[in-house]
């Protein structure tokens, strides 16, 4: 076996692509005992940090004569097997795979490449970093409305309320203003990633079942059973683009994605929630926005709104 121009290759290539990523090491001919404490080595260990967790990506490298045989597969997967912590198993060949080969990386889940099929892209895949665009979306208050058990008007923006008899110095207007900021962050940050479509405008249903409240107009009292409110999300890209660190490994426990992994190049997103002088900034992806969670009901007492408890 030969480390010679070929590994150097292999380890520049990697270093440059991982150069500007924080918390990502790449290791080169590294000993780990394994789990009946022998020490077995790796050409090389990438090791990274993905949503506070630990992930570690072991390499093999060769520089043969002829195609990798199923016999070095064999013995790489049964290394890594044997070594705790390692999530991803990647195998590079200077002259390619035999047939025998593919068929066993295939089984045991190692990534087959030569050194020309490896770029960066392909390198920020091993850790799941997936360059995605961001957008912010502003909100916009479309419809209010309500249902009441007794008198029932149309309201309107001037309406002033009664709470347990007592009036309120809030318009119906500066109310909703009010429960939006309590209930619903005001600015969402929506990440695509490759191959979404993109973002359209998003309505949001929300229901204010509310007690003891009236509507005092014209020497009349209707008193309020709920309100809903209909709000729309406009977005807008933000300048830069951001790294949405995503991993899915092989056990249930590496299936996971957390917003504090989501980071902007740039700090826009941050940025943001500090001018808005607020954290009310609420992350979602595609996949998390779903017909139960968007139409929401919230069960309040206003004076507890009002108050700010």
């Amino acid at each position: 076996m030969k480390k010679g121009k070929f590994f150097e290759s292999v380890v520049s290539l990697i270093q440059s692509s991982l150069v500007d990523k924080l918390d990502t090491e790449v290791l080169t001919n590294v000993k780990i005992k394994d789990l009946s404490g022998v020490s077995r080595e790796i050409d090389v260990l990438i090791r990274s940090i993905v949503n506070e967790m630990v992930i570690q990506i072991a390499l093999e490298c060769k520089d043969h004569s002829r195609p990798v045989e199923r016999e070095k597969i064999d013995a790489f997967h049964g290394k890594c097997s044997a070594l705790p912590g390692i999530n991803k198993k990647v195998f590079i060949s200077s002259l390619g795979f035999q047939s025998g080969a593919v068929k066993g990386a295939k089984q045991y889940g190692v990534d087959l490449y030569t050194l020309e099929e490896i770029n960066e892209d392909e390198i920020f895949k091993w850790l799941c970093l997936i360059k995605a665009e961001s957008y912010v979306g502003s909100r916009h208050l479309t419809r209010i409305g309500a249902t009441f058990i007794s008198n029932p008007i149309q309201v309107e923006e001037d309406d002033r309320f009664l709470i347990d008899g007592v009036p309120c110095e809030l318009s119906l207007k500066q109310f909703v203003v009010h429960l939006i900021g309590k209930y619903l962050p005001v600015k969402v940050v929506l990440i695509r990633y490759p191959g979404d479509d993109e973002p359209k405008e998003n309505e949001h249903n929300l229901n204010f079942k509310l007690y003891n409240v009236a509507i005092y107009r014209n020497n009349i009292l209707s008193q309020i059973n709920t309100l809903f409110l209909q709000v729309r999300d406009i977005y807008t890209s933000i300048s830069s683009k951001m790294d949405a660190r995503k991993y899915a490994g092989y056990s249930s426990v590496d299936k996971f994605v957390n917003v504090k992994s989501i980071v902007s190049e740039r700090g826009d997103i941050f940025s943001l929630i500090e001018k808005d002088g607020s954290n009310c900034v609420e992350i979602w992806c595609k996949n998390m926005i779903t017909a139960e969670n968007r139409d929401q009901e919230v069960i309040i007492k206003v004076g507890e709104i009002i108050r700010g408890d």
